[in-house]
């Protein structure tokens, strides 16, 4: 079977319109950058650096956009979105945004949240009692190493909500002692799997630390989504469509692709040995992406775009409100990017761990520039952003590249920063 696509070749009227501004595909919906406080000449350089990945074959193309006070000043597509079907990139084309669902799913639980629905230091307990008397393995989690004897006993404190969204429950994991025994229950590993099912089944594995006392990445955002389920009444699915993406106008964000979407998804390349691009997995009818599923992934089964997460970002900076519509409360979504794990979060230096975003607390520790409050999280398949409230800056990067490039990131967040112009202090004044 041939993969071959129509290109999309325009921008719809409907995914230009930014903020009220309404444009035909003819027009520009990109701000000049200078009435923003920022250079158009240096935003050139992202371009021209993302065009140089992809000329040298170190990524097939990518999309980048960058706002500052709600305006967007930069939006660009280069390479190609199919190297091997001939499709250009465009700023339209769908990606698999993979761990950037998290905050998304976390703005659902804090919609809740205000609702008075449940509170941070409630025990998850409460609504899935299969988590009432979990155990914990005995060895500290630091000192685990594969084949080592272990034994198990009653965790001595229960897993709070707000465990589940700092990354701070200890749910067992790909890592760890218990990584056999989690490869046999994670998600997919049963036919037509849900969240409910597959949470159900992670319950019943112990714990690698005790409940607030390590930070370990992983899978707690599938249990922050079957809260959502069971205190909403409605499937994952169905209330971030009807509560988050169609008030944001995110038509091109779903858990599953239609087949009328599928000419824009990009395809998936990983990194060889020479650190050029070959293919993972291509845009096909049969990709786990498109069509219909049972299993809405919180822990990173979305696809978006660019001009979608900008919106979600532009929400979030906005104090939890967009062009009228408000998801959240400002102290909520300022509550959501504050440090809440003290100093147990070391996957990146400078950063601390609030609900579902790292946040910046030292600039200079973090070795790239930014602000202090900035808060950012990544896909695996080298997709970020970032939010900066004190320069009322939003940033978007997506690629398709696995495993994830690091270097790329945080050359993006360099390239991103450098076009900033404007007097210290400036970020939010007109």
């Amino acid at each position: 079977m041939t993969r071959k696509f129509a290109t999309a070749t325009l921008i719809s009227i409907s995914t230009l319109c930014v903020f009220g501004q309404v444009t035909t595909p003819q027009q520009s919906a990109i701000t000049k950058a200078e009435e923003v406080g920022m250079s158009s000449s240096r935003l050139q350089r992202l371009k021209t650096a993302m065009q140089t990945y992809a000329d040298n074959g170190v990524i097939a193309g990518a999309v980048t956009l960058v706002a500052r006070r709600g305006r967007v000043v930069h939006l660009e597509a280069v390479g190609s979105r199919d190297v091997e079907d001939g499709a250009r990139m465009s700023p339209d084309t769908v990606f698999r945004v993979r761990s950037m669902t998290k905050p998304i799913v976390t703005v659902a639980a804090m919609m809740l949240y205000e609702e008075g629905r449940f509170l941070l230091t409630d025990p998850i307990s409460k609504w899935i009692p299969e988590f009432r008397n979990v155990q914990v393995v005995d060895v500290p989690f630091a000192q685990q190493r594969p084949g080592m004897s272990f034994k198990t006993q009653p965790a001595a404190h229960p897993i709070l909500v707000r465990h589940l969204l700092t990354h701070t429950a200890g749910l067992a994991n790909d890592t760890g002692f218990t990584q056999a025994e989690f490869q046999k229950i994670r998600p997919g590993s049963v036919p037509t799997d849900t969240i409910g099912g597959f949470v159900g089944r992670l319950a019943k594995l112990p714990l690698n630390f005790e409940p607030g006392t390590g930070w370990q990445y992983g899978f707690a955002t599938d249990v922050v989504a079957r809260l959502v389920e069971i205190i909403s009444g409605q499937s994952l699915d169905e209330f971030v469509r009807e509560r988050i993406f169609r008030p944001l106008q995110m038509r091109d964000t779903q858990f599953y692709l239609p087949s009328s979407k599928l000419e824009r998804l990009a395809a998936v390349y990983r990194s060889n040995a020479d650190g050029k691009i070959e293919l993972s997995e291509a845009p096909t009818p049969e990709s786990p992406y498109v069509g219909q599923g049972s299993y809405y992934s919180a822990t990173g089964g979305l696809t978006s775009t660019a001009l979608d997460y900008f919106r979600f970002n532009q929400m979030l900076l906005n104090g939890g409100e967009l062009n009228g519509v408000r998801l959240l409360g400002r102290k909520t979504v300022e509550l959501m990017t504050t440090n809440h794990t003290g100093d147990l979060f070391h996957a990146a230096p400078g950063m601390s761990f609030g609900l579902g975003y790292a946040v910046v607390q030292d600039v200079g520790a973090s070795t790239l520039p930014g602000s202090a409050g900035m808060y950012t999280w990544p896909g695996s398949l080298t997709t970020t952003s970032f939010v900066d409230p004190a320069e009322q800056l939003v940033a978007v990067m997506l690629i398709q590249l696995q495993p994830r490039s690091a270097d790329i990131t945080n050359a993006f967040q360099v390239l991103v920063y450098q076009a900033v112009m404007d007097p210290p202090g400036a970020g939010g004044k007109p």
